[in-house]
């Protein structure tokens, strides 16, 4: 529950419109000041010196009743109350409404749609209904823009109020407008550093320069692999199967970026295309698919669980199948190092030597 509450009083349907935004905005609370017996057309004449509205406001002390006293005044700090300007002041159901509960120590803020005027003297024949409270005036509403939200929050209406970037939410302390921009800040981080990881992918999967088509080919299904996979984690909460998805994107980027510049490797990679890939894609999926049920009984957990293990395998498998890409390379450090070894042996340069030539003299 918020610690604001918006409560109105709406004859037509105009003071409603202004009560709901400015409830939306500053995430507030919603109630409604209902008349025990509700205005009719007829009541809303003010042309007529003998309708109801004519009647009420002509005697100042009249106070219509109210429907229902479920208002829990109790619960709020602030209290902003809107109504529509009946002779340039507020309806007397309004000082029925104040006098109904104790407001002491709470803050009032009144806000109010109008066909003309403005609050005239209103504020002054609130006050007396409302002893021990803070009332202050607000704005007039009549379509209760983020302009007029704003100029509330210029003239205090809302003490700490900001609105975000947006102007479609009103954040009624610093605390939360600090967590706001936070996040606001986060948010900015990562889509830059989306935007350099998906330039990254471009650089790694571009196929310009390439001559052979089934390279090409590869590299262009690589990069929808990447893809797929990168959207499914997003989709995924969980931090560990996070972590693994992490891994899992990383080591087949860095597979098709040394198959780049390896594109003899080419044929150690079919396999891996046509069926290691396609399968660890679909138990990706599947387990985005079981996450996002409602409820989780023993098989989508087993599942789950399943697949987690399951990806640790898939994750050494490409490592290794990573490391095969350098067999070669390996072998022939190897042989390098076994011939300079053996020459260095023949000119006496070796450590052995060297300490043989000490344990002599």
């Amino acid at each position: 529950m918020s610690n604001t509450l918006v409560a109105y009083f709406s004859a037509s349907g105009t003071t409603k419109k202004a009560a709901t935004k400015v409830a939306e905005a500053a995430g507030a609370d919603l109630y409604e000041i209902r008349p025990k017996v509700p205005y009719s057309e007829a009541d809303l004449n003010w042309m007529d010196k003998k309708s109801r509205s004519s009647i009420e406001m002509s005697d100042k002390g009249f106070r219509p009743e109210i429907a229902g006293g479920d208002a829990h005044i109790e619960k709020y700090d602030t209290i902003l109350i809107g109504f529509p300007i009946w002779w340039y002041v507020a309806p007397t159901i309004i000082n029925t409404f104040l006098e109904s509960y104790n407001f002491s120590g709470k803050k009032i803020i009144l806000f109010a749609t109008s066909g003309g005027s403005g609050f005239g003297n209103t504020l002054r024949e609130l006050e007396s209904s409302a002893t021990g409270a803070q009332i202050s005036e607000g704005r007039i509403l009549n379509r209760a823009t983020a302009e007029d939200i704003q100029k509330l929050i210029e003239n205090r209406a809302f003490t700490n109020g900001h609105l975000d970037a947006q102007n479609t939410c009103l954040m009624l302390d610093d605390a939360t407008y600090r967590q706001y921009l936070e996040t606001q800040e986060a948010y900015r981080q990562r889509s830059l550093e989306e935007q350099e990881r998906k330039q990254a992918d471009r650089s790694i999967f571009a196929s310009d320069g390439i001559e052979n088509p089934e390279l090409v080919r590869a590299m262009e299904e690589g990069s929808r692999y990447i893809e797929a996979i990168r959207r499914a984690n997003d989709a995924i909460p969980g931090e560990e199967i996070s972590e693994k998805l992490y891994r899992l994107e990383a080591l087949i980027k860095k597979i098709f970026e040394v198959l780049k510049q390896k594109p003899e490797q080419l044929p150690k990679l079919r396999k891996f295309m046509q069926y290691y890939m396609p399968t660890t894609l679909k138990l990706v999926q599947t387990y985005q698919e079981l996450d996002a049920q409602p409820t989780e009984g023993e098989n989508i957990r087993q599942s789950k669980a399943e697949i987690e293990k399951t990806l640790d395998t898939i994750n050494l498998a490409y490592e290794k199948l990573l490391d095969s890409f350098f067999e070669d390379a390996a072998m022939d450090i190897r042989s390098d190092i076994t011939v300079l070894e053996t020459m260095l042996a023949q000119e006496g340069l070796t450590r052995n030597h060297f300490e043989n030539q000490s344990g002599g003299e």
